[in-house]
Parts: structure tokens; C-alpha cells; sequence
């Protein structure tokens, strides 16, 4: 049976050091489709609550099969939606819970992007840091990339990293504004930066903006990840 938001598998490839997966394309990327499809902020909170839930299923089972995706964050998400859903949403209207009411959460979420996954243990497998690809809003505290860090230095691709960066996710759809930032996605705790910050400021700023908002948007996290959520939306 098919994984919940993990796109068929046609092939998988593999080399001494890594085998990944090759996923079919589907769908329409998520930030297109939030960006037309939900023109309230109750819209995009429900959405944001629907790609939680869904990708939060395709990790569990992947990171059970130890495989590791890589890059956890909302440009590597795609959605089908229902056909009830498939028209761009009027303004006003709440969105539909994916319950079949044909609101703009009224879609099916994919994880695309495997080409950097690995098969390897989830809990302590190190590779080297030159390996390591994604975008520091959305990596665990512990990824997030100094830039005089060696190419050498070892880095832990551990599945509990890439459940804090579905969170992150999570956090940065439920609160986009595109008054402020238009079409593109930049998370609410990276705002202001001029420049990119230093890993200890991002770092602190992004935890300082989630405990502020940890109220709102934590209820849509689902129960299980609670713990984490309360971890990370804590200050250091």
C-alpha cells in the first residue's frame, strides 16, 4: 500500500556508500498552490495542518525502513489536490480540514526530492558535512552550518533532525504572509535579516519566534510530536 505522502517509488539506486529512492512526479509544487489556492490565513493554517500530518506518516514509516530523506522543508512538497478542491478559493472562506469539503486543505501532500536520500542508520550514521544540503531555516539546531566549518567535519543525519525540520515547516506554512513576503516563502523568524545571520543567531531568533507562537500553532501539530515541538519551541 501506498505510503501517505511518499510518491510511488519506480526505482531505487544504490552504491557502495548510499541507496536512494526515485520517486514519480505528481502533483503541483505546495507554494504554488498555497499561493493560489488559500487567500486566508485560516486557509493556509489548515493546509500547513494537513502537510504536517501527512508527511509526518512517510517518516515514520521511511525512518522505520532506515531511510533518510535529506532536505525537509516546504520547496520539496507537492500536492494533488481533491477534484473539490481543484479551483483557486475565494476570499473569505475557511479551509476545508481534507475531510472532503473542497477546501484548500482538500489535497493529498507528497515528499519529493529523495536524490540525497540515504539508506543508512537513522539514529547515528555520520557522513561528511560536504554531504550536507538544505536550507538552515528549516535544519535542526544541531545541522544548521557554520560557514568555517570544514568540509570534513562529520554531521549526524539522525531521523530526529528531520522530524525538527518537518516542524519548521510546518511553522513557516501555517504563518505565511504573502502581504509581506509575497509569493515567496521566507519564514517569519528570518524576516529582518539583511544578511544571512550566524548559526547561533538564527538558531536563538527562531527559537525565540516559536515559544511566542507556540500558543497558535501548536495545536495543530500532531500528538505524538508534542514533546518535540515543546523542545524546540523553548528558548536555549
Amino acid at each position: 500500500p501506498r505510503v501517505p505522502a511518499l510518491a510511488e517509488v519506480v526505482t531505487s539506486t544504490s552504491t557502495p556508500a548510499r541507496r536512494g529512492l526515485v520517486t514519480a512526479p505528481v502533483g503541483v509544487p505546495l507554494l504554488t498552490y498555497m499561493n493560489t489556492h488559500a487567500s486566508t490565513q485560516s486557509q493556509r493554517v489548515d493546509l500547513a495542518r494537513r502537510v504536517v500530518n501527512q508527511v509526518h506518516v512517510t517518516l515514520r514509516a521511511t525512518h522505520a525502513a532506515h531511510i533518510l530523506h535529506g532536505d525537509v522543508r516546504p520547496h520539496n512538497l507537492i500536492v494533488v489536490p481533491h477534484a473539490a478542491a481543484a479551483a483557486p478559493t475565494g476570499g473569505g472562506g475557511a479551509a476545508g480540514s481534507g475531510g472532503g469539503d473542497g477546501g484548500a486543505a482538500d489535497v493529498d501532500v507528497f515528499l519529493i526530492d529523495w536524490g540525497i536520500g540515504d539508506a543508512a542508520d537513522t539514529s547515528s550514521d555520520a557522513r561528511p558535512r560536504s554531504e550536507l544540503h538544505g536550507v538552515n531555516d528549516y535544519m535542526a539546531d544541531e545541522r544548521v552550518q557554520l560557514d568555517e566549518m570544514e568540509a570534513t567535519t562529520m554531521w549526524t543525519p539522525a531521523a530526529a533532525h528531520e522530524v525538527h525540520a518537518l516542524l519548521y515547516t510546518y511553522a513557516a506554512l501555517a504563518t505565511h504572509d504573502p502581504a509581506v513576503s509575497g509569493d515567496v516563502l521566507q519564514p517569519t523568524w528570518s524576516y529582518n535579516y539583511i544578511s544571512p545571520p550566524s548559526a547561533d543567531t538564527l538558531i536563538a531568533d527562531r527559537r525565540r519566534w516559536l515559544t511566542e507562537h507556540s500558543g497558535e500553532l501548536r495545536s495543530g501539530v500532531p500528538d505524538d510530536l508534542h514533546p518535540v515541538w515543546d523542545d524546540i519551541a523553548s528558548p536555549l
